[in-house]
């Protein structure tokens, strides 16, 4: 069996262990009356969209119909695993709700002449000025729900960011070491580079995850500096549900040690980046700016090259305001460390072949993340076969606590001038 074909045998084969692992949906909306004609009757309505749970059960629309009858009634609201992450107790047959959010400690009441009056006014609360409850849940939610957007888990935003530099400037530099003797050494250069990556993840008791990023870079350095702008993006789909993520980075590797001449080589990148995350589905999301630094440490060995790196960085949440009549605010106060070693081989004789494995580990810094900490083994084979063209594909996986695994492959390729 070749490389391509085996590669798609394993990728079906974690597809099918995410899907049978799935047993819910990532909301679950159940209300129960009191006081009507059929008291105590209990509704319950799930999907990948809570706002329109939320719309219907307000609205008596959908599932929630036979409320119209109950001049009493409650609802709780199951939040990506969490139970009653949001209540609502309504009265007067819907014209009064009192919402509330027992993590936060919010609630208020929501009072109008008819149902759809009071599911309007709840709406454009949290667009407005209740936006900031909104983040403020979101973000007690990065450390009880693994499947959380913005933070707290291998595949949420702020990791998107923290494991783009760290494999731009860390673990993985953008040139290949193929061919790297001292008669061959020439580090100044331009990079264009075009990354790519997708596959599946894998959380207890949810179905339907799949996970795809892609990156685009364009810089240069000479044996000591360089400057490297990078644009990022990130799509989650979890079960129905849209998760965007977008951003930029700028990167100045500054080489402590060249490797010119040297067996070593030695180099730390101040890195910033901004951008955030959105989810119309899941009401989640966020902007941030941060960053911070990486350093990798390489070790050429002959045919072996062994690089470790570290890095450590910081996000920060950033109130955009309003923005097309919605306002948006950030709750986030984050550090995040990864480290990870890499062995690459480049047998002898065969200058445009590099084979490479390895691992890196992330954590969460300071609490508040459901996944915490995490292992991402990987390996991969780089061609270069030409001096212009470098071709790099890869397998993944991130393995986390609470059941929390990702299986992706990753393809790279980039013209070096």
């Amino acid at each position: 069996m070749t490389l391509v074909p085996r590669a798609a045998a394993v990728i079906a084969l974690a597809c099918g262990l995410a899907t049978a692992a799935g047993a819910r949906d990532l909301f679950i909306l159940q209300a129960q009356g009191s006081g009507g004609v059929a008291s105590g009757q209990t509704v319950t309505d799930s999907g990948h969209d809570v706002e329109g749970l939320v719309h219907d059960f307000l609205s008596h629309d959908g599932a929630f119909r036979a409320l119209a009858l109950q001049p009493n009634y409650s609802a709780a609201l199951d939040y990506l695993g969490i139970a009653n992450a949001i209540t609502m107790q309504a009265s007067a047959f819907g014209t009064q709700v009192v919402l509330a959010i027992p993590r936060t400690g919010f609630a208020r009441t929501f009072t109008g002449a008819t149902p759809d009056a009071v599911q309007n006014q709840v709406e454009h609360f949290f667009e407005g000025d209740g936006a900031r409850e909104l983040a403020k849940f979101l973000e007690k939610s990065n450390a009880r729900a693994k499947l959380a957007a913005l933070d707290g888990n291998p595949r949420a935003t702020t990791a998107m960011f923290a494991r783009s530099a760290f494999e731009r400037f860390g673990i993985g530099p953008l040139r290949t070491r193929a061919g790297y003797r001292e008669e061959h050494v020439d580090l100044g250069h331009f990079d264009l580079g075009v990354q790519a990556r997708g596959g599946v993840v894998d959380a207890s008791h949810f179905d339907s995850l799949y996970t795809a990023d892609a990156a685009l870079t364009l810089g240069g350095d000479s044996e000591r500096v360089g400057l490297y702008l990078s644009l990022l993006g990130q799509y989650r789909n979890y079960d129905g549900a849209d998760v965007y993520d977008a951003g930029l980075e700028l990167g100045l590797p500054i080489t402590l040690v060249p490797l010119r001449g040297r067996p070593l080589r030695w180099a730390v990148t101040p890195v910033v980046q901004t951008g955030g995350g959105a989810s119309r589905d899941m009401l989640a999301g966020g902007f941030l700016v941060g960053g911070g630094a990486v350093n990798s440490f390489g070790w050429n060995l002959g045919p072996l090259e062994l690089t470790v790196a570290d890095e450590f960085v910081y996000y920060g949440g950033v109130p955009l305001g309003e923005i097309g009549g919605v306002r948006i605010e950030t709750e986030l106060d984050r550090w995040i460390t990864r480290n990870g070693i890499k062995m690459a081989l480049y047998p002898p004789g065969f200058e445009w072949l590099s084979i490479e494995g390895g691992a890196a580990f992330m954590h969460f810094l300071g609490g508040g993340a459901k996944v915490d900490s995490s292992a991402s083994p990987f390996v991969g084979v780089g061609v270069k076969p030409l001096d212009l063209l470098r071709l790099r594909v890869g397998w993944e996986s991130d393995f986390g606590e609470h059941g929390y695994a990702v299986y992706t492959g990753r393809v790279d390729l980039g013209l070096e001038f």
